[in-house]
This record gives C-alpha cells, sequence and structure tokens, in this order.
C-alpha cells in the first residue's frame, strides 16, 4: 500500500482484507483515517469540500472527515451482489462529522421538533 501526490491510497481489496484481519488499528490509524479521499482529484479539492461544508454547518474542516467507498474506492458491503465493487461517479458520499458542539445543537433541534410535532398527528 501506498499514498499517491495527492495523497490517495493505493489498497486493493485483499489487502484491506488483510490488514483488517491482522491489524485493524494500523489499518485505521495509518490507512483509512488520512489521506485524500478517492472520489476527490486533488488535495486542495478535498480540501475545498471541507471547507465549504464546514462554512455552513458551523464546524471546523477538522472536524469532517469522509469514509467509506468514498476514501478507498471500492465498496466493501458485505451484499453479493456490491462487495468489492469500484466506486462510480453517482456514489453517495459518507461524511463523518465529529464535533461534540454540532451533535448537541442537532440533538436540542430534534428534541425541539419533537415537543413542537408531538401532539398534531393524535
Amino acid at each position: 500500500m501506498r499514498f499517491d501526490a495527492e495523497g490517495h491510497l493505493s489498497i486493493t481489496p485483499r489487502q484491506l482484507l488483510g490488514l483488517a484481519y491482522a491489524d485493524r488499528r494500523r489499518l485505521i490509524d495509518h490507512y483509512l483515517i488520512v489521506g485524500t479521499p478517492s472520489v476527490l482529484p486533488t488535495y486542495a479539492s478535498y480540501y475545498d469540500f471541507l471547507k465549504s461544508v464546514s462554512e455552513r454547518i458551523g464546524v471546523h474542516p477538522r472536524n469532517l472527515v469522509l469514509r467509506g467507498s468514498a476514501q478507498i474506492g471500492f465498496s466493501i458491503t458485505p451484499r453479493v451482489d456490491k462487495v468489492w465493487m469500484e466506486v462510480w461517479p453517482n456514489t453517495d458520499l459518507d461524511l463523518a462529522i465529529v464535533d461534540a458542539g454540532y451533535f448537541e445543537r442537532i440533538d436540542r433541534e430534534v428534541i425541539r421538533w419533537e415537543e413542537h410535532n408531538r401532539g398534531g398527528g393524535r
């Protein structure tokens, strides 16, 4: 496994599976958490994407990461018809938001919405 000049991880499904069995922590910390997602052409485009999202939701860009098939370039879903399927242009993006303040804000909004809409359906 290696990273190209733009930070894309070059990993095969067999290598990913081998590391998942041998050393999950290393797979996550040294390969899957870092780098440029495969769905974006450059690190600069990844940065621009994160900056745009962060400005819209009020979260620091370092608290946002793309994960899943968008990161590694293929799906690892256990479904037989999709396993190891290469990412295609219209794939979904799994965006993780790791920010306690944002979570608490959204949680309050959901509770407020539930309280406001609780009596409407009866």
